[in-house]
């Protein structure tokens, strides 16, 4: 067990009143825990999340009232923190203006999909034949998904670049059975995009779990190949003897919702 024991002169205020028309912010701390007029008070989400600062306009002992912005007065509501400034950095809580999400998880649908195949050696004395190749198993899609954001908490927007693993397919099949060679075919397959996102819907801030509405625009890149190497049993030789490459670029506009569940704040 760990305990940590903040010093006495770092108070939290909690908002009792919100005057709107005066753009007015009664605290519940007074000149007794340092809130004097003049002094910087910022107020805080239940997440840590700075919301924005303001000056103390008067204070008694045990109670104060702090002038904050048009902008700001409509984001405080009552019962969320409030700390000195000076204060919440001497004590280390500064929650950051931007900060790194990684995200991992699977996929289940995917815009990209391919079969593996193998070549198909025509009979002998066969002239024609309607195709080449045989498909071995059935579709493939992307069993990964992985993106890193970041988050500019201040403007609730987020900047971030995403890719897709793909599983690599392989399969071998004979070519020349009088020479005693085969046919390698490999797929590959990736896909890249960059984003961009803003929080265009958030719930109370008050509330431990808190649901956000991300909306944006999002470009990706993808791309497959596929490569046949003749290669042979004795010699160990190989060529390539045929390849492709197909890419795809999509743009397309980004719904993100997302629940944020705040079992502790520090």
């Amino acid at each position: 067990m760990i305990l940590i024991i903040s010093p006495s002169s770092a108070f939290a205020a909690k908002v009792n009143r919100v005057n709107i028309k005066r753009r007015l912010v009664s605290i519940d701390e007074g000149k007794i825990n340092g809130y004097i007029k003049k002094e910087v008070v910022c107020f805080y989400e239940i997440s840590g999340a700075n919301i924005g600062c303001g000056k103390i306009k008067r204070s008694s002992l045990y109670k104060s009232q702090v002038r904050v912005s048009i902008k700001l007065i409509n984001k405080i509501k009552i019962g969320q923190k409030a700390k000195l400034k000076n204060e919440a950095k001497k004590n280390g809580f500064q929650p950051p203006k931007f900060a790194f999400k990684l995200i991992i998880n699977p996929t289940l649908i995917s815009h990209i999909r391919y079969n593996k195949i193998a070549y198909l050696p025509p009979e002998a004395g066969v002239e024609s034949v309607e195709t080449l190749w045989d498909k071995s198993d059935g579709p493939k899609f992307a069993p990964i998904t992985f993106s890193l954001a970041g988050n500019f908490m201040r403007y609730r927007t987020s900047l971030g670049i995403r890719g897709k693993l793909y599983r690599g397919l392989e399969s071998k099949s004979d070519y020349i059975i009088a020479n005693d060679e085969f046919l390698s075919t490999k797929i590959t397959s990736n896909s890249y995009a960059i984003y961009f996102e803003i929080a265009a819907f958030r719930t109370n801030s008050l509330t431990r779990r808190q649901f956000t509405l991300n909306l944006g625009i999002d470009y990706e890149y993808s791309m497959a190949a596929i490569k046949g190497t003749k290669e042979s049993y004795d010699s160990g030789q190989s060529d390539v003897i045929y390849s492709a490459k197909s890419k795809l670029y999509v743009l397309s506009l980004r719904v993100a919702p997302e629940l944020y569940w705040v079992f502790n704040s520090v």
